[in-house]
């Protein structure tokens, strides 16, 4: 008796009629156990690629067809009379439905992540520390060890004066992470503004071997040299103390005090280069002499590759060369 079974782009068969379970379909797929009939069967039925690569099963005698999710191989039924097109018959499939639960929330996901960081970065940098640290922490909800949260919590902390929690971020960052470069010299900052002397000296000699930039470098080194002199470090807290003081005269309006309080901080700590800045920055806004600005940026950019700096100097140089021209003209 032939065989009743057909298969089309199948590449071989046993010698008695009998289909093999996974034996493999022109696409490359493999059919399923499930598939496997004998000869005797009584059933005419055709085993072909449908549409997609996927396996379909057609019974001839009942109508009816069965197509194999593609995603998780299981036999979906649809009549030959339904409207439901054969291209749609995976919606049907519950693991389908589990994808799209997946990925709704994974997009869910993406999506309260990506507020949350923009959320905290622009308070950040608006100076709102405390709804920095709301935002940082309900980002931290929704991934916990994500790389860099706990550092910018940290920095949160350190902009808050909080330094034991501070301590404890950043500790925790160079345990879970690794001791990098940006890593390393944000501890040793926090430890030198904290007047924490050994701990600040033992971090700023680990960020100076892996240190590739030679601003960054230049201020390591001359913090090395203040940390390894007591007598020198003990005027860094004076320095902190003029600094914060300058900040506050100048919220204040009273200029000419806050401009005499940074200079006092650069007195005492000479690598404080946020006090030189803010010295330029009243040089240049409030007493109209950007030569002078321009003296004071350039001290900080020695200190500080930070592109505000930088582009202070480059405005300061500019307006002191226009005035320079007009006066000329």
């Amino acid at each position: 008796m032939a065989a009743l079974w057909t298969i089309t782009g199948c590449r071989d068969r046993d010698r008695s009629g009998r289909v093999r379970a996974g034996m493999v379909l022109s696409s490359g797929r493999r059919a399923s156990r499930g598939l496997t009939r004998s000869p005797d069967s009584v059933g005419r039925q055709r085993l072909h690629l449908g549409h997609r690569g996927t396996a379909r099963v057609v019974d001839r005698d009942r109508r009816r067809s069965r197509h194999a999710c593609s995603g998780c191989g299981r036999l979906v039924r649809r009549s030959r009379g339904s409207d439901v097109s054969p291209r749609a018959h995976i919606r049907f499939c519950d693991c389908r439905k589990r994808r799209v639960r997946v990925s709704f929330a994974q997009n869910m996901k993406k999506l309260s992540r990506w507020y949350y960081q923009r959320q905290a970065l622009s308070a950040f940098s608006a100076g709102n520390y405390e709804q920095a640290l709301e935002n940082y922490a309900e980002l931290e909800k929704i991934e916990e060890r994500r790389m860099g949260t706990r550092h910018n919590i940290g920095l949160c902390y350190l902009a808050l004066s909080r330094h034991e929690e501070a301590e404890k971020c950043f500790l925790d960052e160079i345990e879970t992470y690794g001791p990098a470069f940006a890593r390393l010299k944000t501890i040793a900052d926090m430890y030198y503004a904290w007047g924490k002397r050994t701990k600040a000296l033992k971090y700023y000699k680990a960020a100076a071997k892996e240190c590739t930039d030679d601003t960054e470098l230049r201020l390591i080194t001359r913090r090395i040299e203040i940390a390894s002199d007591p007598a020198r470090f003990e005027r860094v807290s004076e320095a902190n103390a003029a600094h914060k003081k300058g900040n506050e005269l100048l919220q204040a309006g009273k200029v000419d005090d806050a401009f005499d309080s940074f200079r006092d901080a650069v007195k005492a700590d000479p690598t404080s280069f946020q006090s030189m800045n803010n010295l330029g920055a009243i040089a240049m806004n409030r007493r109209k002499n950007p030569a002078a600005a321009a003296a004071f940026f350039e001290a900080a950019s020695r200190l500080s590759p930070l592109p505000s700096i930088k582009r202070n100097l480059e405005r300061a140089r500019s307006m002191a060369e226009s005035g320079h021209q007009s006066e000329k003209s």
